[in-house]
Protein backbone atom coordinates (compact mmCIF):
# COMPACT_ATOMS: atom_id res chain seq x y z
CA UNK A 1 0.00 0.00 0.00
CA UNK A 2 2.75 2.40 0.85
CA UNK A 3 4.35 1.34 -2.71
CA UNK A 4 1.05 2.39 -4.18
CA UNK A 5 0.70 6.05 -2.20
CA UNK A 6 4.58 6.68 -3.37
CA UNK A 7 3.86 5.40 -7.05
CA UNK A 8 0.31 8.38 -6.50
CA UNK A 9 2.47 10.73 -5.01
CA UNK A 10 5.26 10.64 -7.83
CA UNK A 11 2.95 10.54 -10.71
CA UNK A 12 0.82 13.76 -9.34
CA UNK A 13 3.88 15.51 -8.26
CA UNK A 14 5.26 14.88 -12.15
CA UNK A 15 2.01 15.91 -13.69
CA UNK A 16 1.64 18.97 -11.71
CA UNK A 17 4.83 19.97 -12.71
CA UNK A 18 4.86 19.49 -16.57
CA UNK A 19 1.67 20.97 -16.61
CA UNK A 20 2.88 24.39 -14.82
CA UNK A 21 5.86 24.11 -17.47
CA UNK A 22 3.64 23.60 -20.22
CA UNK A 23 3.94 26.58 -22.89
CA UNK A 24 6.46 28.54 -20.93
CA UNK A 25 10.08 29.28 -22.30
CA UNK A 26 12.58 30.42 -20.41
CA UNK A 27 13.65 34.03 -21.29
CA UNK A 28 13.74 37.76 -20.30
CA UNK A 29 12.21 41.00 -20.25
CA UNK A 30 13.88 44.35 -20.75
CA UNK A 31 10.71 46.80 -19.12
CA UNK A 32 10.31 50.48 -19.93
CA UNK A 33 12.42 51.19 -16.91
CA UNK A 34 15.28 49.25 -18.86
CA UNK A 35 15.32 46.67 -15.69
CA UNK A 36 16.21 43.25 -17.61
CA UNK A 37 14.31 40.38 -16.11
CA UNK A 38 15.11 36.97 -16.03
CA UNK A 39 12.13 34.33 -16.09
CA UNK A 40 9.76 32.67 -18.03
CA UNK A 41 7.45 33.64 -21.10
CA UNK A 42 4.84 32.27 -22.86
CA UNK A 43 2.61 33.68 -25.61
CA UNK A 44 -0.17 33.21 -27.63
CA UNK A 45 -0.24 33.06 -31.46
CA UNK A 46 -3.46 35.09 -31.50
CA UNK A 47 -1.86 38.01 -28.79
CA UNK A 48 1.40 37.56 -29.13
CA UNK A 49 2.27 40.53 -30.74
CA UNK A 50 0.52 42.69 -28.36
CA UNK A 51 0.86 41.06 -24.76
CA UNK A 52 2.80 37.85 -23.49
CA UNK A 53 2.82 36.37 -19.79
CA UNK A 54 5.71 36.13 -18.13
CA UNK A 55 6.96 34.85 -14.23
CA UNK A 56 10.18 34.65 -12.69
CA UNK A 57 9.80 31.05 -11.44
CA UNK A 58 7.00 28.42 -13.01
CA UNK A 59 5.44 28.08 -9.48
CA UNK A 60 5.10 31.70 -9.70
CA UNK A 61 1.40 33.53 -11.06
CA UNK A 62 2.18 34.97 -14.43
CA UNK A 63 1.76 39.11 -15.11
CA UNK A 64 0.85 40.35 -18.38
CA UNK A 65 3.09 42.77 -20.51
CA UNK A 66 1.66 44.60 -23.17
CA UNK A 67 3.79 46.02 -26.08
CA UNK A 68 4.03 49.27 -24.92
CA UNK A 69 4.82 48.57 -21.25
CA UNK A 70 8.34 46.16 -22.85
CA UNK A 71 11.41 47.36 -24.85
CA UNK A 72 11.95 44.25 -25.66
CA UNK A 73 11.90 40.66 -24.82
CA UNK A 74 13.84 37.83 -25.96
CA UNK A 75 13.17 33.84 -25.82
CA UNK A 76 15.93 31.03 -27.27
CA UNK A 77 17.59 32.82 -30.14
CA UNK A 78 14.54 35.12 -30.79
CA UNK A 79 14.25 38.60 -30.14
CA UNK A 80 11.49 40.64 -30.12
CA UNK A 81 11.38 44.37 -29.97
CA UNK A 82 8.17 46.66 -29.12
CA UNK A 83 7.65 49.32 -31.79
CA UNK A 84 5.73 52.14 -32.08
CA UNK A 85 3.79 52.17 -35.07
CA UNK A 86 2.45 55.39 -36.33
CA UNK A 87 -1.13 56.16 -36.83
CA UNK A 88 0.07 57.47 -39.93
CA UNK A 89 0.91 54.36 -41.44
CA UNK A 90 -1.94 51.98 -40.66
CA UNK A 91 -4.54 54.30 -39.51
CA UNK A 92 -4.02 53.24 -35.51
CA UNK A 93 -1.50 54.30 -33.24
CA UNK A 94 0.23 51.08 -31.52
CA UNK A 95 2.88 49.70 -29.86
CA UNK A 96 3.46 45.91 -31.41
CA UNK A 97 5.77 43.11 -30.64
CA UNK A 98 8.10 42.27 -33.60
CA UNK A 99 10.66 40.24 -33.93
CA UNK A 100 13.50 40.84 -35.55
CA UNK A 101 15.05 38.84 -38.28
CA UNK A 102 18.33 41.33 -39.17
CA UNK A 103 19.64 44.48 -38.09
CA UNK A 104 22.79 46.85 -39.74
CA UNK A 105 21.67 49.73 -42.13
CA UNK A 106 18.44 48.65 -42.50
CA UNK A 107 16.30 46.82 -39.42
CA UNK A 108 13.98 44.22 -40.52
CA UNK A 109 11.52 42.74 -37.73
CA UNK A 110 8.14 40.66 -38.69
CA UNK A 111 4.88 41.42 -36.89
CA UNK A 112 1.20 41.38 -36.89
CA UNK A 113 -0.36 44.86 -36.36
CA UNK A 114 -4.05 46.46 -36.39
CA UNK A 115 -4.33 48.89 -39.22
CA UNK A 116 -7.30 51.52 -39.45
CA UNK A 117 -10.71 51.45 -37.34
CA UNK A 118 -13.66 51.58 -38.41
CA UNK A 119 -17.56 51.25 -36.97
CA UNK A 120 -17.14 47.66 -38.75
CA UNK A 121 -14.03 46.61 -36.97
CA UNK A 122 -13.94 48.67 -33.98
CA UNK A 123 -10.79 46.96 -32.50
CA UNK A 124 -9.38 47.68 -36.17
CA UNK A 125 -8.26 44.56 -38.54
CA UNK A 126 -5.02 42.52 -38.16
CA UNK A 127 -2.53 42.43 -40.56
CA UNK A 128 1.11 40.63 -40.80
CA UNK A 129 4.29 42.01 -42.88
CA UNK A 130 7.47 42.76 -42.43
CA UNK A 131 8.56 46.07 -41.03
CA UNK A 132 11.68 48.17 -42.20
CA UNK A 133 13.14 50.78 -40.09
CA UNK A 134 16.42 52.85 -41.80
CA UNK A 135 16.97 56.00 -40.14
CA UNK A 136 14.16 55.75 -37.83
CA UNK A 137 12.08 56.06 -40.76
CA UNK A 138 9.33 53.06 -40.85
CA UNK A 139 8.14 51.26 -43.46
CA UNK A 140 5.50 48.43 -43.72
CA UNK A 141 5.15 45.89 -46.38
CA UNK A 142 2.46 43.55 -45.82
CA UNK A 143 1.48 40.54 -46.54
CA UNK A 144 -1.74 41.23 -48.37
CA UNK A 145 -1.00 43.69 -50.25
CA UNK A 146 2.64 43.09 -51.37
CA UNK A 147 1.65 41.97 -54.87
CA UNK A 148 0.15 45.28 -55.66
CA UNK A 149 3.08 47.23 -54.68
CA UNK A 150 6.84 45.68 -54.84
CA UNK A 151 7.22 43.49 -57.71
CA UNK A 152 10.80 44.26 -59.10
CA UNK A 153 13.84 44.80 -56.54
CA UNK A 154 14.56 48.39 -57.88
CA UNK A 155 11.13 49.33 -56.53
CA UNK A 156 11.94 48.31 -52.70
CA UNK A 157 15.36 50.24 -53.35
CA UNK A 158 13.22 53.43 -54.37
CA UNK A 159 10.69 52.37 -50.95
CA UNK A 160 13.71 52.53 -49.03
CA UNK A 161 14.89 55.53 -50.81
CA UNK A 162 18.27 54.40 -51.89
CA UNK A 163 19.42 54.81 -55.47
CA UNK A 164 22.15 52.51 -56.42
CA UNK A 165 20.39 49.16 -57.05
CA UNK A 166 23.91 47.57 -58.79
CA UNK A 167 24.25 45.29 -55.94
CA UNK A 168 21.26 43.26 -56.49
CA UNK A 169 21.59 39.46 -56.71
CA UNK A 170 20.54 38.82 -60.37
CA UNK A 171 18.39 35.29 -58.60
CA UNK A 172 15.61 38.52 -57.34
CA UNK A 173 14.24 38.95 -60.92
CA UNK A 174 10.92 39.07 -59.34
CA UNK A 175 10.16 39.56 -55.66
CA UNK A 176 8.63 37.44 -53.40
CA UNK A 177 7.33 38.28 -50.32
CA UNK A 178 9.20 35.19 -48.74
CA UNK A 179 12.56 36.76 -50.25
CA UNK A 180 12.29 40.45 -47.96
CA UNK A 181 14.46 39.11 -45.39
CA UNK A 182 17.05 37.94 -47.67
CA UNK A 183 17.11 40.76 -49.76
CA UNK A 184 17.71 43.14 -47.05
CA UNK A 185 20.03 40.91 -45.51
CA UNK A 186 22.15 41.29 -49.17
CA UNK A 187 21.35 45.06 -48.87
CA UNK A 188 23.01 45.39 -45.40
CA UNK A 189 26.00 43.33 -46.57
CA UNK A 190 26.32 45.10 -49.97
CA UNK A 191 25.56 48.57 -49.40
Amino acid sequence: MKKLILLLFTLSFALCTFSQEKGWQKGYIVNNGIDTIEGFIRTNNLTGFYKIQFKKQLIDRYTVYESKDLKSYTVGENCYKSILIPEEITGVKNYVLTKQLSGDDIRLYFSKYKYFSCPCEPEGAVNEGYIVIKNDSITIINKKSFSEKIRNPLDLIDLLKDKDGSWINTSFNELKFADIPLFIKEYNVKK
